[in-house]
Formats: C-alpha cells, structure tokens, sequence
C-alpha cells in the first residue's frame, strides 16, 4: 500500500446500513407500511487520494503527486443511496431528497430525484447534512426520518466548475486564532474564457455558469488578466452574463514584485472585498496560479492563516492544468516581504501592509467580519 493511502481506505470500508419503518401522515389502521434502509458512509472525503496523501503531509512534496500538467484539481463526488419498500410491493414514481446544513432543520432544499440516490459535487467541508427523503408513489408519499452525514474537515475545498481549472473555496481553513473562515464566499480559479479575445468566447460550459450562479450565488468577478476589449473599444462583461458585477483589474506578470508594483491593483481588489455586498466573489487570471495566487496569499495573511496553509494552498494550483509545476519560490518572497512590516503575526503584518497602501480601518474590518465566523 502506498504510504498515505491508509487514510483513504479508511474512508471506503464496508458501509452500515440502517432502516426506517414509516407510514403517512394521514394513516390509519391497516394502511401499509414502507421501509427506508440508509447507509452510513462513516465520514465523506472530497479528496482524490493523491490530494488526500498531499493535504495529510508536507506542503513541500507537492510534486509527489501533481505537476500542473492535467486536470486533477477537482473534488470526488459523493452519491448518496438510499432503499425504500412498501408492504404493497408498489414502485415509487419519484423521490425528493430534502438536505440542509442548518442544524435546526427549519429549512431546506429540495432535489427531485428519479432514482434512489443523488450526487453531490460540491460539499462544503467540516460539515454536517441532515437530509430526509420522500418517496412518491401513484396515490401517496411517505417520508423518512431525518438523518445526516458529515464531510472531512482538511482544505482546501477544491470545487468542480464544468470548463474551469483550478478552482477552490478560500473558506474552510481555521485561522491561527481559533475562528473559522467562511466557505462560499470567495472563489479563486482558472479563467472562464479565453485571453487576447475579441469575443467573450467560453471556456466555462452552461453547467458550469450553472454551478456559479445558481449553487455558488456569484455576484461579482475580479479578473487580473490583460483587459478585453471588443471592436468599439468597450470592456467585456463578465462570462456568467451582465447580472455579475465586472472588474477588469490587470495584474502584470511579474508577481514576484506584486506588493511594491501593482499597489493601486491590489487596493482596487481588496476594495472589492471590503464591501459585503459583492459576496460571494470569483477572482482568477489565465490559469489561476500566479496573479491569482497573490491575491490569495495576502487576503489568506490578512485572514490569518497559518504560513503552513498559505503555502498549502498557493501549491494546490499544481493539480490544475496550468501549463507547468510551480514552485513555492514566489511565496517565500511573499512571506519575506511582509514580515518587514509591523506586527506580532503574520496577520498583522499583512493588516500594516494594506493600511500603508491606502485602504481603511473600516474596510480592513468589514473583510475580517464578513470571511471570518
């Protein structure tokens, strides 16, 4: 067995299965009664086993298991199954599948479902989902108890976005002091359509503007390539469409420098953060590492996530396809710049760094208020 692999397995043993005896609302004596049987996957893993071995060990080994040169940035789906019988021998004509992560199970969303299971793409990680199905038969519906399943709690949460490369949640990480930060508010990723273009040509398919607008909820997208323009001279819109806010902020490529040379760039970004009402945000370049991976790396400073995650993350970027394995070269000097500025922490240091660019106590704040929980 490959060393790392144990975790994995472990994840996959023989599942448990539990049943549920349940009858209508409405019933009365007599009236036939239906079973459902649920399995318990014990907890769900969204990691590929090379990305699990990765995220379990040192951020260095990175070329131990990706070198940018295919796709294989995105999540496992998870499938959950469930049995249903009835004394009557009936076949249920439908299912709706009833999940949500609010622990008070006030609310939740509904999935139609012809067959008995539904898959998942995108779970949230280090979560808990309380779920119950209902099964609909010719004349009558019966539905199941609640029940739950909980994902993995390790980030990155890498997304799967049909046509796009690359793309995580910066959510899901525990900062150095304890508080979590929030998933589905900021997305970093590959670009959703093609650089140096007169048209808005796709790259990103309908399922995956499917994804973005409807299950993620974008509002707004920060481009850091080279701005489009059409033939008249006008900036293109975002690709998800016109109900998407749109800021074509250039990043050049040497993000070595990034800090000292794109200063009125990153205040512009990160004024884009400071307001809750852009969330959630996209932002990406060509392909999603290198000017994407600086924004990352001070908003995660700023954030205040441990060095070891930054640059956990800033590698992730070599299971995308980008064309070529990155180093952890430009961080380091990300890092060394910072820690020239004031402050106890690396968080701190970042928060000096922007206040000496321009932006505000106020706007500084309301990023911390609105990632943080």
């Amino acid at each position: 067995m490959v060393k790392g692999m144990k975790r994995y397995f472990l994840l996959a043993t023989l599942l448990a299965s539990c049943v549920s005896t349940v009858t209508p609302a409405d019933a009365y004596p007599g009236q036939a009664t239906a079973e459902f049987t649920f399995y318990d996957s014990g907890v769900v893993q969204i990691h590929t086993p090379a990305q699990a071995n990765y995220v379990d060990g040192n951020y260095a080994d990175i070329a131990n298991y990706a070198n940018g040169t295919a796709e294989a940035s995105r999540p496992v789906s998870f499938t959950l199954t469930w049995g249903f019988s009835i004394s009557t021998g009936e076949e249920p004509t439908s299912y709706h599948l009833h999940v949500t992560m609010d622990e008070s199970l006030t609310s939740f969303t509904t999935y139609a479902c012809l067959a008995n299971s539904y898959t998942f793409k995108n779970l949230f990680i280090g979560t808990t989902y309380y779920y119950f199905v209902t099964a609909n038969l010719a004349e009558s519906s019966y539905s199941s108890p609640v029940n739950s399943f909980s994902t993995e709690s390790k980030g990155p949460r890498n997304v799967y976005v049909s046509g796009v490369t690359n793309a995580r949640d910066l959510g899901g990480y525990t900062t150095e002091q304890g508080k979590k930060v929030k998933q589905g508010m900021i997305y970093r990723m590959g670009q959703l359509n093609n650089s140096y273009s007169l048209t808005a040509d796709s790259r990103i398919t309908l399922e995956g503007k499917k994804t973005l607008l409807d299950d993620f909820k974008v509002r707004s997208e920060i481009d850091l390539r080279e701005i489009k323009n059409n033939e008249n001279g006008a900036l293109y819109g975002s690709a998800l469409g016109s109900g998407v806010r749109f800021y074509p902020y250039h990043m050049s490529w040497d993000v070595t420098n990034a800090a000292k040379n794109e200063i009125v760039m990153l205040r512009r970004i990160f004024k884009v953060f400071a307001d809750p009402s852009n969330y959630p945000v996209i932002f990406h370049c060509a392909i999603g590492t290198d000017r994407t991976g600086v924004v990352a790396f001070y908003l995660n400073a700023l954030i205040g996530l441990n060095i070891e995650d930054i640059y956990r993350d800033y590698l992730y970027s070599n299971f995308g396809n980008i064309g070529g394995s990155r180093s952890i070269d430009n961080a380091y000097s990300h890092y060394a710049y910072l820690s020239s500025f004031e402050g106890d922490s690396l968080q701190e240091k970042a928060y000096s760094y922007f206040l000496s660019i321009g932006m505000t106590v106020e706007e500084l704040n309301s990023i911390l208020d609105t990632m943080l929980e």
